[in-house]
């Protein structure tokens, strides 16, 4: 059975503003379409001989659904082969699409040299099929779990070609997402503008000296073309909102440059233009920021001479205060965490691009700062009874901060308890673990000590059904599967890991998950202070002062 189909030119008024008038190119020639489809039989359809892939395949699915008789619903096609012969006739091999469809699109190769293949791009890809197969190696591991959701994660590929991906219309937001987290690892901020203007110049149709296509052809370019422009536009003003501290001089020169003569010849949307005016006030590159302290800290009628010592603030606060105005402390610095300072292993000693990271440095520094005040706060009281008191109230904050979640203070006071100068108290240790705190002290150590396993940790972290989400999980933890896929190198001769990519945007989302969140705790300004303007005591003079409370006994003394 043969179907006659042919393309008729539109009206002249339904050229596009700007289109030149279609010029009738001579006769096209008749091809035959043959359309094999899996489970039914093959036809052959009549067409001309000048149009594209995408529209043979739409003739083909077409002419198979109107004649459908079957008493199911007509199943969904799937192309999976083109081959093009020399006398342009045409091959389109179709599946019909499974319920359970488990294996992605093969191009096959051709076997002799009189045909060649057609590159075929399907949409019809399952989404968890997807996500399992390519993003989660590990489904227990929350840091491995993948936020695509409608699209496939390429392993590797060009910055070009991700380029052309993040500013394809039908593309995943997700993949963008993974590109302005991490692509500082592979590009310069100044090569990836260059680019991003060079992409919003779509290239033309047809190029000087080939056949001139048809108007259908033409209105689908410049609606393709205008929607590419308009997801280049999106991308800029997203890097100005967000990430303008990647901006030279140079980089701000160019950009405005460029949006005032698109705006006076395209009439792009200003919005770019006003968000620039905007941040230029306050804009200056990530290695000069500074984080400022929370505002209840911040007064200029706060007094830092008046900042108490440990011993009188365990007794003046409960528990549950010291460990609310730590979490409070905790999200303030979280706030300004940027995804970017957590990629190239900035967190290491010794690297040269630890000046890029003065969130994550402050971060680090509480983390420090809080676990000194603790073994400052068991080293410097000489009363032994006093001394226990200070112990069992610190495992009490503990308890409170696993039960709000906020498992890098855990890790930081528990780390205080359990450092040498404190830790060398033994007979203080001795009578804490063997009174009513005994349970929770053994729990904790299990979980925490150094002789503790980390995947204990990892897993008290990961979100139960029975309980919360977690609020802050512990970086500290993580940082040592973020510094081994950063053993992978981001690129290689030119080709982006883009998988590796994507593993470390899926852990720092997971890590940055509290970012913006509401606690139902109140700020008490004394105690905020307290850990903001605590300077840190040297390690040798903690030592002392934990000989002068308990010069060391024997091993039996405690038994």
């Amino acid at each position: 059975m043969s179907q006659q189909l042919a393309v008729q030119p539109p009206a002249d008024d339904a050229l596009g503003v700007g289109e030149t008038a279609w010029v009738a190119p001579s006769e096209p020639r008749k091809m035959r379409l043959f359309v094999r489809v899996k489970g039914s039989s093959s036809f052959v359809l009549l067409a001309d001989d000048n149009l594209l892939l995408e529209h043979y395949k739409e003739i083909a699915v077409k002419y198979f659904k109107e004649r459908w008789t079957g008493v199911r619903q007509c199943p969904e096609l799937i192309l999976v082969r083109c081959l093009c012969f020399n006398n342009k006739d045409r091959l389109l091999d179709f599946k019909r699409r499974m319920r359970n469809y488990a294996n992605p699109l093969d191009i096959q190769k051709p076997t002799t040299s009189t045909a060649e293949v057609g590159e075929v791009y399907s949409e019809s890809f399952n989404a968890d099929l997807v996500k399992q197969n390519m993003v989660v190696t590990d489904p227990f591991t929350p840091a491995l779990i993948g936020n695509c959701e409608t699209e496939l994660v390429v392993k590797n590929l060009s910055l070009d070609r991700l380029i052309i991906k993040i500013t394809d219309p039908n593309t995943a937001q997700y993949v963008a997402e993974v590109f302005w987290d991490t692509y500082r690892e592979y590009a310069r901020p100044q090569i990836v503008l260059q680019k991003l203007l060079e992409r919003y110049e779509v290239p033309a149709l047809v190029r000087i000296g080939e056949p001139q296509r048809s108007p259908a052809d033409h209105a689908l370019h410049q609606m393709v073309k205008y929607k590419i422009q308009m997801k280049v536009i999106e991308l800029l003003e997203h890097w100005v909102s967000e990430m303008y501290y990647d901006f030279t001089d140079d980089m701000q020169k160019t950009l405005s440059r460029w949006v005032r003569t698109r705006i006076d010849r395209d009439g792009i949307p200003t919005k770019l233009l006003h968000l620039m005016k905007q941040k230029e006030k306050n804009r200056k590159p990530l290695s000069a920021w500074t984080v400022p302290p929370p505002p209840a800290v911040s007064r200029a009628d706060f007094d830092p001479q008046l900042v108490r010592e440990p011993v009188t603030v365990l007794a003046d606060f409960s528990a549950f205060e010291i460990a609310s105005q730590l979490t409070i402390l905790t999200l303030h610095l979280h706030n300004n965490l940027l995804p970017c300072e957590f990629m190239g292993c900035k967190w290491l000693p010794g690297n040269d691009m630890s000046h890029k990271a003065p969130n994550f440095r402050a971060y680090r520094d509480l983390i420090s700062k809080v676990a000194n005040w603790v073994e400052y706060a068991i080293v410097s009281e000489e009363n032994f009874d006093t001394r226990i008191n200070i112990v069992k109230k610190l495992y009490l904050v503990c308890q409170e901060l696993r039960q709000m979640t906020n498992w890098d203070m855990l890790v930081a006071v528990h780390g205080g308890i359990s450092a040498l100068p404190s830790a060398s108290l033994r007979n203080t240790h001795y009578h804490v673990e063997n009174k009513e705190l005994g349970p929770l002290v053994q729990e904790l150590n299990e979980m925490l000590a150094h002789h503790g396993k980390t995947k204990i940790f990892q897993d008290s972290m990961i979100q139960k059904p029975d309980v919360p989400q977690p609020v802050f999980p512990s970086i500290v933890v993580y940082l040592k599967q973020l510094e081994m896929m950063e053993e992978h190198p981001a690129e290689a001769d030119g080709v982006i890991n883009f998988f590796r990519m994507a593993l470390q945007h899926n852990l720092i989302k997971h890590l940055l998950q509290s970012k913006g969140v509401k606690l139902p705790y109140q700020p008490i300004p004394k105690l905020l202070a307290v850990f903001t303007l605590y300077k840190i005591k040297d390690q040798q003079d903690l030592i002392q002062m934990a000989y002068r409370c308990e010069p060391p006994q024997p091993e039996h003394a405690y038994e």
